[in-house]
């Protein structure tokens, strides 16, 4: 198994599958800055590497490396053709319902398009988030709530379905099935883009707060309006 994990998710996955007996032969991380990941790989004697230019096609070219599966966990390394062919099984999790909301920023965009909220889990495609769904599960949500509280629930989301499938997704007990229905991505452009309005733009009311909710993460990542040259951050909030 290889995998490329990063961030939160990529840590808990890494720490379940340790627990589960079934460790990767070798983790990729981003950078040197996923001190998490990089500490249980010390700990538990799982070999890591840093990522690199090139790296790929060596991955791809190793016959060392069982290549029965190669996983991708919040990793933003966009994995290669020869790579994912090379393996045959791959699996990423994902913070939607596939084939909504697909790309950046998940929890954001579900609540500006007022959509439903959910995770899956996915085979590795070389189009963004294009893969076959092993499984899904829907997040509930309601009014008023912010992007960050729904990233929250979804990662905790991601981590539960996966916890609660691997063994029968590694097992072939649950196959991949091919996506239903229309697509929609989003990128980060889109997101920062929509995250600031000029102070003469008009909306309603109600889809003001919608997108003001949508937007609000925390100090650095807030929606932001600009009156007479001057961004302002926003923040909503409300009293029932």
């Amino acid at each position: 198994m290889l995998a490329f994990m990063s961030g939160w998710l990529g840590k808990e996955v890494l720490s379940f599958l340790i627990q589960d007996a079934t460790k990767p032969e070798l983790v990729v991380v981003p950078n040197d800055q996923e001190v998490g990941i990089i500490s249980l790989c010390q700990t538990f004697q799982v070999p890591y590497q840093i990522y690199y230019s090139g790296l790929q096609t060596e991955l791809a070219k190793n016959q060392e490396i069982d290549k029965q599966w190669l996983l991708t966990i919040w990793s933003s390394i966009k994995l290669e053709p020869e790579l994912i062919d090379s393996f045959e099984n791959s699996l990423n999790i994902h913070p939607s319902l596939v084939p909504l909301n697909k790309g950046n920023d998940c929890a954001a965009w579900t609540l500006r398009d007022k959509t439903e909220a959910g995770v899956s889990i996915i085979t590795v495609a070389q189009g963004i988030d294009d893969g076959d769904v092993y499984c899904q599960k829907k997040v509930h949500y309601q009014f008023p709530t912010k992007g960050a509280q729904l990233h929250e629930a979804l990662l905790d989301a991601c981590l539960n379905l996966f916890k609660e499938n691997w063994t029968d997704i590694e097992s072939g007990a649950i196959k991949p099935i091919a996506q239903t229905g229309d697509a929609v991505y989003h990128t980060r452009k889109q997101t920062n883009q929509d995250r600031v309005k000029e102070g003469q733009e008009v909306m309603s009311i109600q889809d003001t707060i919608n997108w003001a909710l949508s937007h609000d993460f925390n100090d650095t990542s807030k929606p932001e309006v600009i009156i007479d040259g001057v961004k302002y951050k926003v923040s909503v909030t409300l009293e029932a």
